[in-house]
């Protein structure tokens, strides 16, 4: 397994994307505002505006302030309540009904989340778990990471671990440790508990996933990049995704050749307004691993892993497709 040069494991910035931290300060921001703009804002002003008073308007004015800053202060104390108490819950019931990998339990697989987590340099406790995702009365993810506090838990499908070898694996396990090295694990849990129990309340769900779309695409092309950091393999990448869309039995009759002219194909359409504006925002498998191949052809990614297995099927098509992004 290719590793980084231990100098440069302590620094995530290698592999995080800059606008992360912006977007985030952004999003919470308008998550903030939101209250007070639903919460009679216009209808204040209003009778702040009738009072002829100087004084009384003063008052009026001081009164309405204090009101608003309390319902702001109680509404985001409700919501980390709610989502917190949701979190772990949710947790808490994928523990009970999963196995634990451990050295005696899937040793393979523990020896490979071991790895990774040397070559990120994770100093946060992690826990790994398979769990039959056909019994969860809540789908989750093929394989994801959640907690609200240490230790955080990766939770796999064991489906997945069928269809995967041990190379994939370690890709997928390397971008769920990415997520626990770059500090996204808490903003995750909440987006999962959101979209769940309190996904019920109209329009909650909805709202505060579509909110966070754009820091979620921003932090899972950061976990990736992290991920083939610590495998240095990016046919390992190529298939994991790959598998992630078709699924295992399907991967082995995939033409790479077609499937890497059809992603260049849907990149080509000058006139398709809604892929262009949907594209920067695309976490889909393919297109989280065109963002990888831009990376790995990155100075930055060939310094500290010059070591790394660049080869993947059908290669040139897709560096093709890499340099028409590049020039647009």
């Amino acid at each position: 397994m290719t590793t980084a040069h231990p100098n440069h494991r302590a620094r995530p910035s290698i592999y995080r994307h800059w606008l992360e931290a912006p977007v985030l300060f952004f999003t919470f921001l308008i998550l903030i505002a939101t209250p007070l703009l639903l919460g009679g804002l216009n209808a204040a002003l209003q009778a702040l505006a009738a009072e002829s008073d100087p004084n009384q308007r003063t008052l009026v004015a001081i009164v309405l302030a204090v009101v608003f800053a309390l319902f702001l202060v109680a509404g985001i104390v409700a919501a980390i309540f709610m989502t917190l108490w949701s979190a772990r819950r949710r947790l808490n019931q994928l523990r009970r009904g999963a196995v634990r990998v451990g050295p005696a339990q899937f040793p393979a697989l523990h020896a490979e989340a071991q790895a990774v987590r040397a070559a990120l340099a994770v100093t946060k406790r992690v826990e790994v778990y398979l769990v039959d995702g056909r019994w969860l009365s809540r789908p989750i993810a093929p394989i994801s990471v959640l907690g609200v506090t240490s230790p955080y838990a990766i939770v796999i499908d064991a489906a997945l671990v069928q269809e995967m070898s041990l190379a994939e694996l370690r890709f997928l396990l390397a971008v769920e440790y990415g997520h626990v090295r770059l500090g996204h694990v808490r903003i995750l849990t909440m987006i999962d508990a959101v979209s769940g129990s309190l996904g019920r309340v109209p329009f909650v769900g909805g709202f505060v996933r579509v909110l966070f779309s754009a820091w979620t695409y921003l932090a899972t092309y950061s976990a990736d990049r992290a991920g083939l950091v610590a495998g240095g393999n990016l046919a390992a990448a190529y298939s994991a995704l790959g598998k992630l869309a078709v699924g295992g039995a399907l991967w082995g009759e995939i033409n790479h050749q077609a499937l890497a002219q059809q992603a260049l194909r849907q990149r080509g359409r000058f006139f398709d307004l809604g892929n262009r504006l949907t594209a920067p925002f695309d976490t889909q498998p393919m297109g989280r691993f065109q963002r990888l191949v831009a990376f790995s052809a990155t100075p930055t990614f060939r310094s500290i892993c010059p070591d790394a297995d660049l080869s993947f099927p059908a290669a040139e098509a897709w560096q093709t497709r890499t340099a028409d992004d590049a020039d647009r």
